[in-house]
């Protein structure tokens, strides 16, 4: 054992293979006990140590410098509060773990895992596909090459990636979270039960939602969007996206044809809001037509429910129960084989024409007695309800449950106990 003092100059102090007490005293000291389990303190100043076993101690004095700890093995800040910063060494080293002060971690090549725990940290990953989570603070994360995965939980966490540094880098955030350059996917913590939000960037993004109720933007590129549990959104924004709600009543808003919807089986009530013609896909209920552009909205074999937008649409429910409803502007409605509601709105929303009504498959107009709730009660006369050109009812009471005319059944919404 050798017992090694400097001065209160800056000193480079070197062990030797044995253990070693190194004392650096005043100066901003080097010290590196190389074999052995070492003691190293460095005194006043901001000193750097070099550990390279797990015995090796190093002593720092409270608030007395800004401290390094390069390192060649795994290596923890948590029990020396007053050293601030850790560099792993190449070689085996993978782990660096900071303390409550706010530290600089800085990786290797090798696939590291970086903490910061408490304050406001840099964790630097380096080569490697590196694991860094900055803990409590607003901390600055930086990937560097390699498929790196960044944990935010704060607004303000930066996370960093230049172009070409790799790509299928993970953000896994715990709050609302957009990503920002170069970073390609981004999932929503597993163990939030609180609704947050994920938005991706101009990349081809993957975005996963968790149990909770998600809103997931796509934006520009090609991306895959996962609902997870929850009642979710859904929006994939430019390009060719692909979107699965899983379970919950979803929604999703479409804007390009060559977006591809999936839905399993009994995973909830679905709709879609879409600024496009559209078809009803499997497993998916409900389509909304969104604008003013003229739109055809088509179902599948469910029943489903179908309104337009302030367009001229066409509306088809295709097989099923369906419910349709055309808004405000000149629709052509089919029911389509089933039992079909077709809701009549507001007296000038528009002229609507129904193409296929027949009371043999239990058709019938419903009403919606909210936007004919001005009109007087009375009977339902013959002139009073026209096919063709002229289709239009006049006046019915808001308080009919309903009126029976010859091969067709009016009904008010409100008489309906599902509606």
């Amino acid at each position: 054992m050798a017992i090694i003092n400097g001065t209160n100059n800056n000193d480079t102090l070197l062990g030797t293979d044995q253990a070693d007490i190194i004392f650096g005293f005043a100066g901003q000291d080097f010290l590196n006990g190389r074999g052995g389990n070492d003691r190293l303190d460095g005194g006043p100043g901001d000193d750097s140590y070099v550990v390279d076993s797990p015995l090796d101690v190093v002593i720092e004095l409270p608030v007395v410098g800004i401290d390094l700890v390069s390192s060649a093995i795994d290596f923890s800040l948590e029990n020396l509060p007053d050293v601030e910063n850790l560099l792993l060494l190449e070689g085996s080293s993978q782990q660096a773990k900071g303390n409550a002060f706010s530290n600089l971690l800085i990786g290797n090549n090798n696939d590291n895992r970086l903490e910061g725990l408490a304050g406001d940290d840099v964790l630097r990953g380096e080569a490697g596909s590196d694991y860094l989570d900055g803990g409590l603070g607003s901390d600055r994360m930086e990937g560097g090459s390699g498929t790196d995965v960044f944990i935010v939980d704060n607004a303000g966490d930066v996370v960093v990636e230049n172009a070409n540094e790799g790509d299928n880098d993970l953000v896994i955030a715990s709050i609302s979270y957009t990503l920002g350059a170069n970073v390609e996917r981004l999932a929503l913590n597993a163990e939030v039960t609180t609704a947050i939000d994920g938005t991706g960037n101009e990349l081809n993004n993957e975005l996963f939602g968790n149990d909770a109720q998600n809103t997931l933007r796509g934006l520009a590129g090609n991306d895959s969007l996962r609902g997870g549990g929850g009642n979710d959104i859904l929006d994939g924004g430019a390009g060719t996206d692909q979107l699965a709600g899983e379970l919950g009543n979803d929604i999703y808003v479409i804007g390009d044809a060559i977006d591809v919807i999936t839905e399993a089986a009994d995973a909830g009530t679905d709709t879609v809001q879409a600024s496009i013609s559209f078809t009803l896909g499997a497993n998916l209920e409900n389509l909304t037509l969104t604008g003013t552009d003229n739109l055809t909205g088509t179902g599948n074999d469910g029943g489903n429910l179908i309104i337009g937008n302030a367009g001229v649409n066409t509306l088809n429910g295709g097989a099923g129960n369906d419910s349709l409803f055309g808004g405000a502007g000149q629709d052509r409605i089919t029911g389509g084989a089933g039992a079909d509601r077709f809701v009549l709105g507001a007296p000038r929303s528009g002229v609507d024409r129904i193409l296929d009504f027949d009371k043999r498959e239990g058709d019938v107009l419903v009403v919606d007695s909210d936007d004919f709730a001005g009109l007087r009660q009375g009977n339902l006369r013959r002139n009073q309800f026209a096919s063709g050109k002229k289709r239009s009812i006049a006046a019915i009471a808001s308080s009919i449950t309903s009126v029976t005319v010859p091969s067709f059944t009016i009904e008010t919404a409100k008489a309906e106990s599902d509606r």
